[in-house]
């Protein structure tokens, strides 16, 4: 039998027993609207949890994702602490291919003695 089931069980004790003095029938009543505020709030605790156990498990898979796409990172690219060898500070430059549109990042050193740069995308050279 669930709460809502006790609770109707409860109110329908009440109006077949009727109890003798007002009194008595204002504390019984006042039990079985205090016991429907509970089973409300606790029907609306559990659309709340339903809804953040759907976000927790979509959060799940998310993380199992990114956890698949940098295992995939690091077997192309090897392990990703031989990248952190920069010094902090360290700052770097951005530049847009006027050819594919491809935006980069590259260090100042990286420009060739001409002042040019290759894009990494579609191999174009930029000039200065």
């Amino acid at each position: 039998m669930s709460a809502r089931e006790k609770i109707a069980f409860l109110n329908g004790l009440l109006e077949g027993l009727n109890p003798g003095g007002e009194a008595e029938r204002k504390i019984y009543t006042g039990i079985v609207e205090a016991l429907n505020a509970l089973a409300d709030e606790i029907d609306d605790h559990a659309e709340v949890l339903e809804e953040q156990q759907e976000f927790l498990e979509d959060l799940s898979e998310y993380c199992e994702q990114l956890e698949e796409d940098m295992s995939s990172l690091e077997g192309e690219y090897g392990d990703i602490d031989d990248y952190m060898d920069d010094e902090p500070g360290e700052t770097f430059d951005s530049r847009e291919c006027p050819e594919c549109g491809h935006v980069f990042f590259y260090k100042t050193e990286a420009l060739n003695e001409d002042g040019s740069l290759q894009c990494p995308e579609c191999g174009f050279v930029i000039q200065d």
